[in-house]
């Protein structure tokens, strides 16, 4: 990564002068994106809706980046004949499913909070600003929503939903490691 700040770039712009401008359009971004948190919550309306697709697209580049990474080094340990990679997937696997009556099972806090995400896929910002139960955000609560939304509420899109965190946050804890 420092060879490409370090190598000659054209047109006579030095690498220095490279670095300041990435540094100065990242806290543009950042400034941008802080602004528009503020209104978002405290005017709402439109800046309430551009902020929750935001927000929306950088979570799914952020699962697509976070994923083709964990394949790429699943795919690589392949190669070497080590299957260590595997671990994170079984480990959480055996967690969530394992344990019928523990980690996700059907209560009424849950229920609940699937109830409250349904609701909040009505408005037009997908309830960025809205909070549940006085301290959740309700954006928050979608994730857990997006299996029922394909296998209907049952309770193994339930389990499946709750499971999303840890099913995905084991392996790219693995690929963390790796880097």
């Amino acid at each position: 990564m420092s060879k490409l700040f370090l190598s000659p770039l054209p047109l006579g712009v030095s690498a220095q002068e490279k670095t300041q401008s990435t540094t100065t359009n990242i806290y543009l971004i950042l400034a941008f994106l802080s602004l528009l948190e503020i209104l978002a919550f405290s005017v709402g309306s439109i800046f309430s809706i551009i902020a929750c697709y935001i927000w929306v697209a950088l979570g799914l580049l952020s699962f697509a980046f976070l994923t083709t990474s964990y394949l790429r080094y699943l795919l690589n340990d392949a190669k070497c004949l080590s299957f260590w990679g595997l671990a994170p997937l079984v480990a959480s696997f055996f967690a969530c499913y394992a344990n019928i009556t523990g980690y996700g099972a059907l209560n009424t806090e849950s229920l609940s909070e699937l109830q409250h995400a349904l609701e909040q896929l009505n408005r037009s910002d997908l309830g960025y600003t809205q909070l549940f139960w006085l301290t959740y955000p309700s954006r928050s609560l979608l994730v857990n929503l997006v299996p029922s939304l394909w296998m209907g509420i049952t309770p193994e899109a339930y389990r499946v939903g709750f499971s999303f965190p840890l099913m995905l946050g084991a392996p790219y804890f693995y690929t963390a490691l790796r880097q």
